[in-house]
């Protein structure tokens, strides 16, 4: 079992961009089905929200052997980070895009569609507990956050966690890192990450999570339904978005977003039927799948038996699909 978490929080942490600020946040708290169910890592991953390192003993760096001599998980009494941290989750909580850009190096686009629609449902992040260890280098530091989601309409506050990998600015300010790492920095985290005294306190929250599930079982509907609100609200955006870039459709492509049922399919063919008759050449395809194997990888994406999926499983089968079907039809 033990084998089988940190390879879980192994995934977690290369791919998840430290592991829940949604899929952060939903991934914050939606992802405590991510976060939790999956090892505990952000519902998500939320979150939001993993990638594998693989590193053989040969390959390991005098860095990552400096590991073998660990520092304990501490409390944080650094008014700093206490200060960054909060903010953060302040920032999250209200959709605040000046905020969470400021105190980030960088926030990629859907990440920040994400933040802002997620926090629509959510109403504050209570009993933020910060835990740290020393960073690869000088001035880093591997921030765990321990709190709980309260989410608009609901009572219970949901337990989940986060990783921050937090760095100092030239001015001496602290800054968190959301964009990738050096492979040194992520072998180093992934190593301190599977240290005793962090699978504890990943356990400890797990075991809390579990058992408001198990008083409360319909709050896992709740947080998927949220999920695919989110999701569906950012596609589009991210759709419209497209679609304002090139009016004309100049690049060449056509696409059509829509919820299930939505005649998404029927509308791609007439256009394709239209577009064959004017003398155009077309290829005709979808996402998730267009290929033989990014077909399997839909079904089981849509398989409706796979219940205890959990969003970020979710989310790198999806990715999964697009690669294959990008390297087979579109390139």
């Amino acid at each position: 079992m033990k084998d089988k978490i940190q390879k879980i929080w192994n995934v977690a942490l290369k791919n998840g961009k430290y592991v829940f600020p949604v899929i952060v946040c939903l991934a914050v708290a939606i992802t405590v089905v991510v976060a939790l169910k999956a090892s505990g890592v952000h519902h998500d991953e939320l979150n939001q929200i993993g990638e594998t390192v693989q590193t053989s003993e040969s390959q390991t760096s005098s860095s990552s052997e400096e590991v073998s001599d660990e520092v304990p998980l501490v409390k944080n009494e650094d008014s700093n980070i206490q200060n960054l941290i909060e903010s953060y989750y302040n920032a999250l909580a209200s959709g605040d895009e000046a905020v969470l850009n400021a105190l980030c190096d960088k926030v990629e686009e859907m990440d920040m569609l994400w933040f802002v629609e997620i926090s629509k449902y959510i109403e504050y992040y209570p009993n933020l507990e910060i835990y740290t260890k020393p960073g690869y280098a000088e001035g880093e530091t591997i921030a765990y956050v321990c709190f709980k989601v309260k989410m608009t309409g609901k009572e219970a506050e949901y337990p989940t966690y986060a990783m921050h990998y937090l760095c100092t600015a030239e001015d001496g300010s602290l800054y968190i890192k959301r964009t990738s790492k050096s492979n040194e920095q992520d072998e180093y985290v992934t190593k301190v990450s599977e240290q005793a005294d962090v699978l504890e306190l990943i356990n400890m929250v797990k075991v809390e999570f579990d058992n408001l599930i198990a008083e409360q079982p319909d709050l896992l509907a709740y947080m998927d339904e949220v999920s695919n609100d989110v999701k569906r609200t950012v596609g589009e955006e991210l759709g419209s978005q497209k679609a304002t870039s090139d009016p004309d459709g100049t690049e060449g492509n056509q696409g059509q977003e829509g919820g299930e049922g939505s005649g998404k399919s029927t509308i791609l063919r007439k256009i394709d039927e239209k577009l064959r008759a004017d003398g155009y050449e077309t290829v005709l395809t979808r996402e998730p799948g267009g290929t033989p194997i990014a077909e399997q990888i839909r079904n089981v994406i849509l398989d409706k038996s796979n219940t205890k999926m959990d969003g970020r499983t979710e989310a790198l089968l999806y990715a999964a699909s697009r690669r294959q079907h990008l390297v087979e039809k579109v390139w």
